[in-house]
């Protein structure tokens, strides 16, 4: 009984761990972890990155000695006709066995030497991606978790009017009855009452809209999420000079980076096709054993063999493919340096773009708390003009719903410019799980 007893307890105490662990909001940090190892475009940079680290295996092996092995066995007949008659015709079938092995090793090939220089920068082009990749998927969950914020935020500013209003309607439709008020005023806040019910409606639709772009992310939404709280203080836009961060986008944007490298590649592909048409030396060698067995003579012969030297190569004319091969190369080369021009141009404008937004958003939320303060002070001036007589219900509804929309949209530029502040970092090339860290120490249960 003592031992049953127990184990109910435990069972008790499970539960409630388990129900606590699944009650507990989920944040920003949750989520980019599971966005990690379960978004596909993630995983397929992982395969391409070890993809990319094999090319300076095989950029290397073209350096190095080959060694291969061979065997053969065969069969020889021979019939020997003399047109002189002192020498009798002979045939013969002899069979043959012969085992070898050949070694050769580049001591000069151009084409190879500029290749493993080109197998490095590829390898290092596939870190690079990958690393875009990771900012991408850092913004990709950012965007939909802020966005739930958001649409929450709107489905209580919007079931507070449908509320508000809802009051409202039933005074209007009591003050109607007893005939201190006109069709007009029942006739105005029961329109306004329905307008409040499709704007909660259509909040209720953006809110499953913003989960099913979390869940495309990481595969599921959690049931809850942590929330900005409203007088939480925001992390400065720092440096505060939109040149600065141009600076560093110049320098640390991965998309320019890539763009960098792959012009390097090109570049190396000129050299690497004019060295295809320039002198190889190898070093060779040889090893082998024949076995015989010569039947004329009923008797084995067995042999072995080994040479050393050294093999030099030069092409002197492949129908003008090498030649064209080079040109395509210059040609490849060229449209890779406009690339990277192209590239430091965009990584410009988006990075200023970046900036003047989030930039904007400071300003705007600095500019609604303003105004919330403004429409909370004219909401109450209201109220107490209701009380005494010198304000109409309508205007106490216009007031509340100026306050509501006021809050709502304070709280979707905190939103925002968060999200804008971790694109700037994205654009300029510096973010990093540690600014992911820091946006999540803002959020509460």
């Amino acid at each position: 009984m003592t031992r049953i007893f127990s184990m109910t307890i435990l069972a008790l105490i499970s539960s409630s761990a388990l129900a606590e662990v699944a009650s507990t909001p989920a944040d920003l940090v949750q989520m980019y972890q599971q966005a990690q190892e379960r978004d596909p475009g993630l995983a397929a940079a992982k395969f391409r990155l070890e993809a990319g680290k094999e090319k300076i295996i095989q950029g290397k092996s073209q350096l190095l000695p080959t060694v291969g092995a061979s065997a053969s066995a065969n069969y020889i007949y021979q019939d020997n006709r003399y047109s002189s008659g002192n020498l009798p015709n002979k045939s013969s079938s002899n069979p043959q066995t012969q085992i070898g092995v050949d070694l050769r090793h580049p001591l000069y090939n151009k084409a190879a030497l500029v290749g493993y220089e080109q197998s490095k920068l590829a390898a290092d082009q596939a870190e690079i991606q990958f690393q875009q990749t990771q900012q991408d998927l850092i913004v990709k969950v950012a965007e939909p978790y802020f966005g739930i914020l958001s649409a929450q935020q709107s489905v209580a500013v919007a079931q507070a009017q449908t509320a508000a209003l809802s009051e409202s309607l039933d005074r209007a439709n009591l003050s109607f009855k007893i005939g201190t008020a006109n069709i007009t005023d029942k006739l105005e806040a029961q329109a306004r009452f329905d307008l409040a019910r499709a704007a909660e409606i259509e909040a209720n639709n953006a809110l499953e809209i913003a989960k099913q772009a979390l869940r495309a992310v990481v595969g599921e939404v959690p049931p809850k999420l942590r929330v900005l709280p409203d007088n939480s203080p925001l992390p400065p836009l720092e440096p505060k000079e939109a040149n600065a961060w141009t600076d560093i986008a110049l320098k640390n944007n991965i998309q320019l980076r890539s763009a960098v490298s792959a012009a390097e590649i090109a570049r190396q592909e000129v050299d690497r096709r004019h060295g295809n048409k320039m002198p190889t030396l190898d070093l060779t060698a040889s090893a082998g054993n024949s076995f015989t067995h010569q039947s004329t003579l009923d008797t084995n012969i067995t042999s072995s063999s080994l040479s050393v030297g050294l093999r030099l190569a030069m092409p002197l004319y492949s129908g003008g493919g090498l030649d064209s091969l080079e040109r395509e190369a210059t040609a490849n080369r060229e449209e890779a340096r406009e690339r990277v021009q192209e590239a430091q141009r965009q990584v410009v404008l988006q990075t200023q773009q970046a900036f003047l937004r989030t930039q904007n958003g400071s300003l705007r939320i600095e500019a609604l708390k303003q105004a919330l303060a403004s429409n909370q002070s004219a909401l109450d001036a209201t109220k107490k003009g209701l009380e005494v007589g010198i304000r109409t219900n309508l205007d106490v509804l216009n007031a509340q719903q100026q306050y509501f929309a006021t809050k709502r949209d304070l709280a979707v530029a905190r939103h925002d410019f968060l999200v804008n502040l971790l694109k700037l970092r994205a654009a300029s090339g510096s973010l990093t799980d540690e600014n992911v860290a820091t946006v999540n120490n803002l959020l509460v249960r």
